[in-house]
């Protein structure tokens, strides 16, 4: 991702690979994984050797040495329709980003910190420091990625809500945590369909609903006689065929109607909320945010807010159930009722644009690396890889 970052800050044209790409190097197959980033020498101005040379320097500028020569775009798996082309549709042009942090108070020096230490050393993005006093004179139009450090930043967003909702459907990508975060959220300014578990406790049946449908989607049995062949038809009410077929529910939802959590109950659960522990964060690798992860991953968390979200916003990741939960720090158990399947970064279409809420700090005092990472992939791939750029940017 700082290869990215640095190769279109070049204005070379690269494109994210959404699968594993393989490739034959010196006459051996090597295979890439999901995340790979192409440049085509026919698609950048220049010879081949300068365009080489541009590439060979962003590589050096972000310690890369991962990096390939190849002279034809197509697979050496000729027998498989998965292995994609580098000419093919599993490969998505990204867009130089054009990066704004908010600043100054109310936003917490602290994690601004952290997110200005990591694009600034670790990644090397170049961005532009926005005053939160006078962030309703802004012009975003400058702008295709906006941040949002923690703070109580409601009080500078509300009374521009407005420009902030046009800015993201013309495109924007906006990346939010913790507070911030919150203040997006469906009950609160209501910019992300997102909830906070406190504002979702007369009904959280739709939450619980999508969590058990994700985790059923991993692990897919398909039963070939269901797919294939009849139905069993219902018994009819006394009806007795000697058969033990037990009828199907109507509703398979049913036990999900009105789940509610008294108020007192969550207020008094709140009471043992982490201040900071290392939980089990469950990958789609399927979304674009999660390119380098693995299946699984350890996530910080603290405080007391917990994120909810339904299919209307994709969970890229989501807590792990209460069994397995804690990988590292003291977790009470009234604080895993809580957490438990809750969604701990999601990523939600917007018009044109995109929100991008971290229920904690990705990149916490800097040693975070694997969530460091998913924020990387935010700032960088985000503006092309989950956003549709206007041509005026």
């Amino acid at each position: 991702v700082a290869f990215a970052a640095r190769a279109l800050e070049a204005y070379l044209a690269v494109y994210v690979s959404d699968v594993d790409v393989p490739l034959v190097v010196g006459g051996e197959p090597v295979t890439l994984p999901r995340g790979t980033l192409l440049v085509r020498a026919t698609e950048n101005e220049g010879d081949p050797s300068a365009v080489e040379a541009r590439v060979m320097r962003a590589a050096r500028e972000a310690g890369e040495r991962s990096v390939y020569r190849v002279t034809t775009g197509l697979t050496p798996d000729k027998d498989s329709v998965e292995a994609p082309d580098l000419g093919g549709g599993h490969f998505t042009l990204l867009a130089r980003p054009r990066v704004a942090i908010l600043t100054n108070s109310p936003v917490s020096s602290d994690t601004y910190g952290h997110l200005w230490h990591h694009l600034d050393t670790e990644v090397g993005v170049p961005f532009s420091l926005l005053d939160a006093q006078s962030f309703g004179r802004t012009d975003l139009r400058r702008y295709n990625v906006l941040i949002l450090p923690p703070g109580g930043v409601q009080s500078v967003l509300e009374p521009n809500k407005d420009k902030l909702d046009a800015w993201v459907n013309g495109g924007g990508t906006l990346i939010a945590f913790e507070s911030s975060a919150a203040a997006l959220t469906a009950g609160n300014l209501g910019l992300s369909s997102v909830t906070l578990r406190r504002d979702a406790l007369e009904d959280l049946s739709p939450y619980v609903v999508a969590a058990e449908r994700e985790e059923a989607g991993r692990n897919v049995e398909i039963d070939e006689a269901l797919v294939w062949g009849d139905p069993v038809p219902k018994k009819e009410d006394g009806e007795d065929d000697g058969d033990e077929v037990e009828a199907e529910d109507d509703d398979p939802f049913a036990r999900y109607d009105s789940v509610e959590i008294p108020e007192a109950h969550d207020a008094w659960l709140r009471l043992f909320s982490p201040r900071g522990v290392s939980l089990r964060g469950i990958v789609d690798e399927h979304a674009w945010i999660t390119n380098g992860a693995r299946d699984e991953m350890p996530v910080f968390v603290q405080g007391s807010r917990v994120f909810l979200s339904d299919d209307s916003a994709r969970t890229a990741i989501r807590l792990a159930g209460d069994d397995r939960l804690r990988m590292a720090g003291l977790v009470w158990p009234e604080a895993r009722e809580r957490l438990a399947h809750s969604a701990w970064l999601t990523v939600e279409g917007h018009g044109n644009g995109q929100i991008v809420l971290f229920a904690s700090m990705p990149a916490f005092r800097g040693y975070q690396k694997a969530t460091a990472r998913l924020f990387a992939n935010a700032v960088v791939l985000g503006p092309g890889a989950g956003a549709s750029q206007p041509s005026a940017w």
